[in-house]
């Protein structure tokens, strides 16, 4: 009888102590920014990410695995929204692309997967927020050739500070990290990066792991009321000589490509700023 007793309290201690280590208790206020939001604190790898309580626990699960997978996700501000890729469709034409005769695909997401991610950081003054897009390959693709990746708002948000880096891995688990030129920037619209997919050496080849884009933007409150849209998208080259043209505006973005080469595209992701 002892023998059970002990045993049930050690299960009931086991799982107080599971409970505490993932979630901790629901604030009803932020007093580190100068607003009000409900959310929750969670430990994820030692590290606390602060999730609005709006968010369903789908989203949830789903910005966890995310933070569990990319290591270099930045904690910052109140996780309001969550968007992923979820499309798994293989081929489709567009008639423009027929007439120029290019060749386009999406990428099934069992390839390649975006995801998108807004933190609140708002001030008493100052509607604010820290986006961060990451695309993450699931499986070498067959071509290594240099990708855009591009992230694109309304709104008339200002971008206060912007950054990617492409981080690729070997088959044996080694990393690096490989710094992404800046490809174009459209003031209070837009930015887009070039992105070398994988090192083809013949004697230590590097495999694209994933790509991550940050962005913090920033305008003037309005009445809480409006709202603008977010979306990143991935292009991915495949063949021929030509490059792959980013077109940005306001919430927008488009792929072109010249010399009758091929590219294929990710799903894309996006997300709403209210202001």
């Amino acid at each position: 009888m002892k023998k059970n007793h002990a045993y049930l309290l050690s299960v009931i201690l086991s799982c107080l102590l599971c409970v505490c280590t993932i979630t901790s208790t629901t604030f009803a206020f932020s007093p580190e920014y100068s607003h009000n939001l409900s959310y929750d604190t969670i430990l994820v790898n030692g590290k606390e990410i602060k999730v609005s309580t709006l968010l369903t626990d789908d989203e949830r699960d789903k910005l966890v695995n995310l933070f569990k997978e990319i290591p270099t996700l930045s904690t910052y501000g109140i996780f309001t929204e969550f968007d992923q890729s979820i499309t798994t469709i293989q081929d489709y034409n567009i008639p423009q692309q027929k007439k120029d005769n290019i060749k386009k695909s999406v990428i099934p997401t069992s390839k390649l997967a975006l995801s998108i991610v807004k933190s609140d950081i708002s001030t008493s003054s100052q509607k604010k927020y820290k986006i961060q897009s990451v695309a993450k390959w699931k499986s070498s693709p067959r071509v290594k050739n240099k990708d855009k990746f591009a992230l694109a708002w309304a709104g008339n948000f200002a971008v206060s500070s912007y950054s990617s880096k492409a981080y690729w891995k070997t088959s044996t688990g080694q990393s690096t990290t490989v710094n992404s030129p800046l490809e174009s920037i459209k003031a209070n619209a837009g930015i887009a990066y070039e992105y070398k997919c994988g090192n083809s050496d013949n004697s230590f080849s590097f495999n694209p792991w994933y790509v991550q884009i940050n962005a913090t933007l920033s305008r003037a409150k309005g009445n809480g009321n409006n709202r603008a849209n977010i979306v990143a998208k991935y292009a991915h080259k495949t063949n021929g000589s030509g490059g792959i043209s980013v077109s940005i505006s306001p919430g927008s973005i488009s792929f072109s490509i010249s010399n009758g080469a091929s590219y294929d595209t990710a799903s894309p992701v996006s997300t709403t700023l209210s202001y």
